[in-house]
Protein backbone atom coordinates (compact mmCIF):
# COMPACT_ATOMS: atom_id res chain seq x y z
CA UNK A 1 0.00 0.00 0.00
CA UNK A 2 0.89 3.65 -0.85
CA UNK A 3 0.25 6.35 1.32
CA UNK A 4 1.11 9.95 1.35
CA UNK A 5 3.06 11.49 4.22
CA UNK A 6 0.88 14.63 5.44
CA UNK A 7 3.82 16.58 6.47
CA UNK A 8 5.81 16.14 3.65
CA UNK A 9 3.39 14.52 0.85
CA UNK A 10 6.25 11.86 -0.54
CA UNK A 11 4.81 8.12 -0.84
CA UNK A 12 5.35 6.11 2.32
CA UNK A 13 5.39 2.25 1.26
CA UNK A 14 3.67 -0.33 3.40
CA UNK A 15 3.00 -4.05 2.44
CA UNK A 16 0.30 -4.29 5.40
CA UNK A 17 2.20 -4.84 8.67
CA UNK A 18 2.35 -1.28 9.28
CA UNK A 19 -1.30 -0.84 9.50
CA UNK A 20 -2.27 1.21 12.19
CA UNK A 21 1.07 1.68 13.57
CA UNK A 22 2.66 4.89 14.40
CA UNK A 23 5.41 5.63 11.63
CA UNK A 24 8.24 8.16 10.38
CA UNK A 25 8.40 9.44 7.08
CA UNK A 26 11.96 8.22 5.75
CA UNK A 27 11.92 11.62 3.14
CA UNK A 28 11.24 14.02 6.49
CA UNK A 29 10.78 11.97 9.74
CA UNK A 30 7.35 13.38 10.31
CA UNK A 31 5.52 11.12 12.59
CA UNK A 32 2.12 9.84 11.61
CA UNK A 33 -0.20 6.29 11.99
CA UNK A 34 -0.20 4.08 8.95
CA UNK A 35 -4.05 4.04 8.07
CA UNK A 36 -5.70 0.66 8.11
CA UNK A 37 -7.55 -0.37 4.28
CA UNK A 38 -10.64 -0.55 4.62
CA UNK A 39 -13.30 -2.58 3.41
CA UNK A 40 -16.27 -1.52 1.80
CA UNK A 41 -19.75 -3.36 0.65
CA UNK A 42 -20.90 -2.53 -2.56
CA UNK A 43 -24.19 -4.79 -3.64
CA UNK A 44 -23.98 -5.84 -6.89
CA UNK A 45 -26.50 -5.17 -9.74
CA UNK A 46 -28.89 -7.47 -11.52
CA UNK A 47 -27.99 -7.44 -15.29
CA UNK A 48 -31.84 -7.15 -16.33
CA UNK A 49 -33.71 -4.94 -14.12
CA UNK A 50 -36.36 -7.70 -11.98
CA UNK A 51 -39.76 -7.75 -12.21
CA UNK A 52 -41.81 -6.05 -9.06
CA UNK A 53 -43.92 -9.26 -8.20
CA UNK A 54 -40.20 -10.78 -6.90
CA UNK A 55 -39.80 -11.49 -3.55
CA UNK A 56 -37.08 -10.22 -1.51
CA UNK A 57 -35.41 -13.02 -0.91
CA UNK A 58 -34.36 -13.79 -4.52
CA UNK A 59 -31.56 -10.61 -4.01
CA UNK A 60 -28.79 -11.06 -4.99
CA UNK A 61 -26.17 -10.80 -2.16
CA UNK A 62 -23.86 -7.67 -1.53
CA UNK A 63 -20.30 -8.76 -1.60
CA UNK A 64 -17.02 -6.89 -0.05
CA UNK A 65 -14.80 -5.26 -2.36
CA UNK A 66 -11.38 -3.84 -1.39
CA UNK A 67 -10.75 -0.45 -2.44
CA UNK A 68 -7.28 0.45 -3.81
CA UNK A 69 -5.19 2.51 -1.59
CA UNK A 70 -4.51 6.33 -2.32
CA UNK A 71 -2.16 6.89 -5.34
CA UNK A 72 -3.04 3.65 -6.90
CA UNK A 73 -4.77 3.18 -10.52
CA UNK A 74 -8.54 4.56 -10.09
CA UNK A 75 -7.79 7.10 -7.40
CA UNK A 76 -6.02 10.50 -7.99
CA UNK A 77 -2.36 10.67 -7.21
CA UNK A 78 -2.63 12.48 -4.44
CA UNK A 79 1.02 11.61 -3.25
CA UNK A 80 2.73 13.47 -5.46
CA UNK A 81 5.52 16.12 -4.07
CA UNK A 82 3.35 19.38 -4.48
CA UNK A 83 5.93 21.90 -6.77
CA UNK A 84 5.44 24.62 -9.44
CA UNK A 85 6.48 22.36 -11.79
CA UNK A 86 3.57 19.65 -11.76
CA UNK A 87 1.06 22.10 -11.81
CA UNK A 88 -0.81 22.91 -14.99
CA UNK A 89 -1.70 26.72 -15.65
CA UNK A 90 -4.43 27.30 -17.99
CA UNK A 91 -4.20 29.83 -19.92
CA UNK A 92 -7.06 32.59 -20.41
CA UNK A 93 -8.89 32.30 -23.92
CA UNK A 94 -7.62 35.12 -26.24
CA UNK A 95 -10.06 37.58 -27.64
CA UNK A 96 -10.34 37.47 -31.40
CA UNK A 97 -11.85 40.98 -31.44
CA UNK A 98 -8.96 42.67 -29.56
CA UNK A 99 -6.45 40.53 -31.65
CA UNK A 100 -8.47 42.39 -34.72
CA UNK A 101 -8.37 45.91 -32.82
CA UNK A 102 -4.91 45.79 -31.84
CA UNK A 103 -4.00 44.85 -35.45
CA UNK A 104 -6.09 47.59 -37.04
CA UNK A 105 -3.91 50.73 -34.95
CA UNK A 106 -0.61 48.42 -35.66
CA UNK A 107 -0.14 45.14 -37.82
CA UNK A 108 1.35 42.79 -35.86
CA UNK A 109 0.05 43.93 -32.44
CA UNK A 110 -2.98 40.99 -33.00
CA UNK A 111 -0.59 38.69 -33.48
CA UNK A 112 1.83 39.35 -30.43
CA UNK A 113 -1.33 39.70 -28.51
CA UNK A 114 -2.31 35.74 -29.38
CA UNK A 115 1.51 34.56 -28.33
CA UNK A 116 2.86 34.29 -32.54
CA UNK A 117 5.93 36.49 -31.94
CA UNK A 118 8.06 35.96 -35.33
CA UNK A 119 5.02 36.85 -36.92
CA UNK A 120 4.02 39.60 -35.21
CA UNK A 121 7.06 41.38 -35.40
CA UNK A 122 7.75 40.40 -39.07
CA UNK A 123 4.44 41.99 -39.58
CA UNK A 124 5.00 44.98 -37.62
CA UNK A 125 8.13 45.70 -39.94
CA UNK A 126 6.58 44.31 -42.89
CA UNK A 127 4.42 46.93 -43.59
CA UNK A 128 7.14 50.25 -43.22
CA UNK A 129 9.79 48.35 -44.90
CA UNK A 130 7.75 47.42 -47.75
CA UNK A 131 6.67 50.86 -48.18
CA UNK A 132 9.56 52.64 -48.05
CA UNK A 133 11.28 50.35 -50.70
CA UNK A 134 8.25 50.59 -53.04
CA UNK A 135 8.27 54.75 -53.03
CA UNK A 136 12.12 54.77 -53.52
CA UNK A 137 11.85 52.24 -56.43
CA UNK A 138 9.20 53.88 -58.03
CA UNK A 139 9.75 57.31 -57.62
CA UNK A 140 7.05 60.08 -57.74
CA UNK A 141 4.21 57.33 -58.52
CA UNK A 142 5.61 55.27 -55.71
CA UNK A 143 3.27 56.67 -53.26
CA UNK A 144 0.31 55.42 -55.12
CA UNK A 145 1.54 52.27 -54.83
CA UNK A 146 2.74 52.11 -51.40
CA UNK A 147 -0.43 53.15 -50.43
CA UNK A 148 -2.22 50.24 -51.85
CA UNK A 149 0.11 47.76 -51.13
CA UNK A 150 0.07 49.05 -47.02
CA UNK A 151 -3.83 49.13 -47.27
CA UNK A 152 -3.29 45.47 -48.25
CA UNK A 153 -0.86 44.17 -45.58
CA UNK A 154 -3.21 46.47 -42.98
CA UNK A 155 -6.18 44.25 -43.98
CA UNK A 156 -3.95 40.73 -44.15
CA UNK A 157 -3.12 41.78 -40.64
CA UNK A 158 -6.53 42.08 -39.05
CA UNK A 159 -7.63 39.32 -40.37
CA UNK A 160 -4.88 36.85 -39.74
CA UNK A 161 -4.67 38.20 -36.11
CA UNK A 162 -8.55 37.28 -35.63
CA UNK A 163 -8.24 33.96 -37.55
CA UNK A 164 -4.96 33.52 -35.23
CA UNK A 165 -6.36 34.25 -32.17
CA UNK A 166 -9.91 31.86 -32.87
CA UNK A 167 -7.31 28.91 -33.66
CA UNK A 168 -5.62 29.71 -30.09
CA UNK A 169 -8.82 28.92 -29.01
CA UNK A 170 -9.37 26.05 -30.77
CA UNK A 171 -5.77 24.74 -29.35
CA UNK A 172 -6.69 25.20 -25.98
CA UNK A 173 -9.53 23.43 -25.75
Amino acid sequence: MQVACPHCQNAVLDDGSLSGQAVACPSCGGQFTMPIPQVVTVPQQPAAQAPATESPATETPATETQLPAVGQSGFPNVNMKKSSRYRVRSQPAKSPGIALVLSFFWPGLGQLYVGDLVKGLLMMFLLPTVALIVILLTGETGYYVACAVSICIWIYGMFDAYTSAERYNRQRR
